[in-house]
């Protein structure tokens, strides 16, 4: 215990000898200067488990940098660190203010979503630009989503809609705005906010923004996705009147899903066609099981109800064999681009799987009994 303390004490008459020299250096040479202008720089000891003393050289401009390239390098845990000590220990120089957004897409990229939002409302009490106050009220809506806060998503994207963005900016907002309002259950909203996005898009086709670009690959598919919520919806009940009813409407609501699906595969962005994909397939597999369980007459006896489902079966077989083919497809795209692993990838895998067992049991239910050799 005696040495320690002996050795933190010479580690601190070492520290208190060096600022000495540096500052009588200072005043020596300031005898032929008018001024000296020094870059601020912070001595930091940190104690090392042995016992001895770490001594660190804070400096403004090399701590940014090195945070910086961390990021960049995905080194994220590393950049977030280095980012709050910045903001911590320098918070009058300029960076500061960036780095508080940049500590924010740091704990954004670690999934940190609490403390990223913390940062990025630090930034925004600043006195920022209006380019830049849009691209952090952004970022703090994609972490209240990711929290699963959608109405305060919702209200941080109708604020940015206010603001003058440039035309991928709206269109960007739009989805987000459009997202947040689905999953408040607000369907009609939703879908008029996908609509708008993808009117950005189709205005501005020109100007090649929008090739492979998320957001509006995500607001093409998610209005197959309100469609496919109408369309499962709908069950077909007796009477007969109204199963015809309910077979248009279904029907018509399945074609505009497909329809919008398709569209998503067609905008090139790699998760989002895997994920329309994916849903073509569950269109018809559910459409298949759907018909399946319509109510049926209440007089029919066991060997009639047989009869029916039988007759039934093969009338919309074609629905699960189609169902195959766009699983098929799908994961054969899927492998192509070495995505069958990811969520969409593997749902897709699961579900031919699916059906292909559920074919397989179709058939050796209607296959007649072998005779006995």
């Amino acid at each position: 215990m005696v040495s320690k303390t002996i050795q933190r004490n010479r580690v601190v008459e070492a520290l208190w000898l060096c600022l000495f020299v540096w500052v009588s250096g200072l005043i020596n040479c300031s005898a032929h200067r008018s001024s000296v202008e020094l870059d601020p720089m912070i001595l930091r000891a940190t104690a090392n488990p042995d016992g001895t003393i770490r001594v660190d050289a804070l400096d403004p401009e090399i701590l940014f940098s090195d945070a910086t390239l961390a990021y960049q390098n995905k080194r994220f845990q590393v950049a977030a660190e280095q980012f709050v000590l910045y903001v911590n220990t320098f918070p009058e120089q300029t960076n500061a203010v960036m780095a508080q957004f940049n500590a924010g897409l740091a704990f954004e990229a670690l999934e940190q979503w609490e403390t990223a939002l913390r940062y990025f409302d630090a930034y925004l009490n600043n006195d920022v630009r209006e380019k830049d106050k849009i691209d952090a009220l952004f970022r703090r809506g994609v972490c209240l989503q990711k929290l699963g806060l959608w109405a305060k998503a919702a209200d941080v994207y109708a604020t940015i809609l206010t603001m003058r963005l440039t035309v991928l900016d709206r269109a960007e907002t739009l989805a987000q705005y459009g997202l947040s309002l689905h999953r408040l259950g607000r369907l009609a909203d939703a879908e008029r906010a996908y609509l708008d996005c993808l009117k950005v898009r189709d205005d501005n086709v020109e100007l090649n923004l929008f090739d492979g670009n998320y957001y509006v690959a995500m607001a093409q598919h998610q209005t197959g996705e309100i469609y496919r919520a109408l369309f499962e919806a709908i069950r077909f009940r007796l009477p007969v009147e109204r199963m015809r009813r309910d077979l248009e409407d279904k029907s018509h609501l399945f074609l505009k899903a497909q329809a919008a699906y398709l569209r998503a595969i067609r905008m090139k962005n790699t998760e989002w066609a895997l994920a329309a994909g994916f849903n073509i397939g569950v269109l018809y597999e559910g459409f298949y099981h759907d018909m399946m369980d319509s109510e049926y007459p209440s007089e029919l006896d066991a060997e009639s109800l047989e009869i029916y489902y039988d007759e039934l079966r093969s009338k919309v077989r074609p629905l699960i064999e189609r169902a195959v083919e766009v699983y098929e497809k799908n994961l054969i795209m899927s492998e192509k681009i070495g995505a069958q692993d990811t969520e969409w990838g593997k749902r897709t895998r699961e579900s031919l799987n699916r059906v292909r067992n559920l074919i397989r049991k179709t058939e050796q239910r209607d296959s007649p009994e072998r005779p006995a050799t």
